[in-house]
């Protein structure tokens, strides 16, 4: 039997706040360094289970283009060789 997705959202939702609620409350937590407790907790115990890997992986999404760099597609190359 299929349950209809208003149904299973209506069943687990009791109260709806305002969206202040919650910025509020993760603005606190992220001043008062529970989020920061929470990862390290996290990592402990994946680390103990052996299920963590300490190695960090990084792309081109990640990584924040030097200020120079945001014109070289247009000078087809490297901006700063580009001007001389």
């Amino acid at each position: 039997m299929e349950v209809p997705h208003r149904l299973a959202v209506a069943g687990t939702v009791r109260v709806l706040r305002p969206w202040q609620t919650a910025y509020e409350r993760l603005t606190h937590w992220s001043s008062d360094g529970t989020w920061a407790k929470l990862l390290a907790w996290a990592q402990a115990d994946a680390d103990a289970a052996g299920e963590l890997d300490w190695l960090v992986a990084a792309d081109s999404t990640l990584v924040r283009v030097h200020q120079h760099g945001a014109a070289a597609w247009r000078l087809g190359g490297n901006a700063a060789t580009a001007r001389g």
